[in-house]
């Protein structure tokens, strides 16, 4: 009998053994893209270059958009960038793909390709599950030209290792295909759009809009009764009216002499923080670029103060065309014709690569708990203590802020608040630039110019190809031939009907004299007859004869 037990016992463990493997290969036949779950990025060997690279490359472009746009209110996400564009790399090849990913920070010298998809996936599924939790609303759209032969396997992988669905659309048509877009992208955002894309080029061949949205909301909320209007300092020459809030909290504050700034790091709902940077009056824009990259050492030299705390609600949006930026970055061969995207498509042609990343974040008084009310007392000064009174932070000048996610230390947004009224800025679009009414006078005019190139190249390097060393054997198999003549004419014609150019180069190669000094001369001073041959085929092209030159 207990031999029968323990075989029926031996027999039921098989089973469930069984059971078990089928359904852990069905989940990872299911899971075929879910490379690496969200729990392995501490343990990811790749995961401190892929962090060191994010933030690197997150430094760089906030201090691109400070130098671009120094009197602009800035929000932007640069792990949500990029993570769209590490997405888009799976279909680049050769120099596109070793200047995208080393410009988004990440050496492939110590790395695979792969490796940064891998390490991406920590990124991808953080978004994810943000978006999930309802802490911020994201969303990356990619349009490819439907007139294209595409690679499936490429559609796959953006779809299952980055989440991203691409979606087939035709370019050529363009007026269809921006109210298609746009429709589209208000659709997939949740709000009312008065045209996301106001201009596309019929030729484009990817289009990538990376889109972010957060609503801050406190762990504590401010003081809602006590909202007061004062004066937010923009520059020394401007003053706006802005809504104030305060609170009093016991919150982890940072004083630097050295970068000449206050930090206060403020709890958000769900295991997020922000930290405003307020950095003092008159300081020049080096130092204040230096404080992106110093942010840390505020953070090292914090400690938890009882803070009195005054800033402005604000509402900052930003709608930043990456084709303008990124280049400024080192960032360039994905937007030139040279493009490789053999990962996309075979076909060869110089496409055109369009991406923009609109974020944008709002901070208002709410919160969480009630000031009034749900203070506990390890959140409340009593009054009959003698605790020193708390330290006053007042952000009523320009600063920057960084919102941070707790548990993995990462940086969702950064952002720079310059005017907390100021209208959206929505002036970033796939024009090259903004259309404007003028009144403009202009002198009708045509000009032309014809340049002997053979004495000008020499001054810039170019001697070799006049010498008898010169190598023309890609040419004419011919020795001995040197190029003797370079011309180049170009014309310009403007007038009420337009514009017309025109331009010609031509050169001449001929054998070297072997002795010039002994070379018989040949004038024509007289009415001489013109023949024009086609040398291969011995072919008489022209024949003519000139009496006088000068005649016309």
């Amino acid at each position: 009998m207990s031999h029968r037990k323990m075989h029926l016992t031996f027999s039921l463990v098989l089973i469930l053994c069984g059971l078990l493997n089928s359904i852990c290969c069905e989940k990872k036949q299911r899971s075929r893209w879910n490379i690496y779950p969200v729990s392995s990025w501490k343990i990811s060997p790749v995961h401190h270059k892929i962090e060191a690279g994010n933030k690197a490359f997150a430094h760089k472009l906030f201090k691109t958009l400070l130098t671009e746009h120094p009197r602009k209110n800035i929000i932007f996400s640069p792990l949500s960038i990029s993570a769209s564009l590490a997405m888009l790399s799976l279909g680049t090849r050769s120099t596109t793909l070793t200047n995208l990913l080393e410009g988004l920070g990440f050496d492939l010298k110590v790395m695979r390709v792969w490796d940064v998809h891998h390490g991406f996936q920590s990124v991808v599924q953080l978004l994810k599950q943000l978006n999930r939790e309802g802490r911020l609303k994201h969303r990356d759209m990619l349009f490819i030209d439907s007139n294209r032969k595409i690679h499936t396997p490429f559609l796959w992988d953006a779809e299952g290792i980055y989440g991203v669905k691409a979606h087939m659309i035709d370019f050529r048509d363009v007026e269809k295909t921006k109210k298609q877009i746009n429709h589209f992208v208000a659709k997939k955002m949740h709000k009312r759009s008065k045209g996301f894309i106001t201009s596309l080029n019929p030729h484009t061949f990817l289009l990538l809009i990376n889109y972010v949205f957060f609503k801050g909301i406190w762990k504590m909320a401010f003081h809602a009764n006590l909202k007061h209007k004062e004066d937010f300092f923009v520059d020394e020459r401007t003053t706006v009216q802005v809504d104030m809030v305060w609170k009093k909290e016991r919150i982890i504050y940072s004083r630097s002499e050295k970068l000449f700034a206050t930090m206060v790091k403020i709890p958000l709902t769900g295991n997020m923080s922000i930290v405003l940077v307020l950095p003092d009056v008159g300081q020049p824009d080096s130092t204040i670029k230096e404080m992106v990259d110093q942010r840390a050492t505020l953070l090292k030299s914090s400690d938890m103060r009882w803070v009195h705390l005054i800033m402005p609600k604000f509402k900052i949006s930003s709608k930043i065309d990456l084709k303008k930026l990124l280049p400024k970055m080192g960032i360039s061969n994905v937007f030139t014709a040279a493009a490789n995207f053999s990962g996309i498509t075979e076909e060869d042609f110089p496409a055109i690569f369009e991406v923009i990343h609109e974020a944008i974040m709002e901070v208002s008084e709410k919160g969480k708990m009630d000031t009034a009310k749900d203070m506990d007392s390890s959140n409340t000064i009593p009054c009959h203590t003698h605790r020193a009174a708390p330290l006053v932070v007042k952000f009523n000048r320009p600063f920057f802020l960084f919102v941070e996610d707790w548990g993995t230390q990462r940086t969702i947004f950064m952002g720079k608040v310059f005017n907390p009224v100021a209208e959206p800025d929505s002036t970033a679009s796939l024009a090259d630039s903004l259309c404007s009414l003028l009144d403009l006078h202009l002198p009708r005019f045509s000009i032309s110019g014809t340049y002997n190139l053979e004495e000008i190249l020499p001054h810039i390097g170019l001697t070799n190809i006049f010498n008898l060393e010169a190598d023309l054997s890609g040419i004419t198999e011919q020795l001995n031939k040197t190029i003797s003549r370079v011309s180049h004419k170009a014309a310009v014609d403007v007038n009420v009907w337009g514009t017309r150019a025109g331009a010609a180069s031509g050169l001449l190669s001929q054998p070297q004299a072997l002795n010039a000094t002994s070379a018989p001369q040949v004038r024509f001073n007289r009415p001489f007859l013109v023949l024009l041959w086609e040398v291969t085929t011995q072919s008489l092209l022209f024949l003519g004869k000139v009496v006088n030159p000068a005649a016309g």
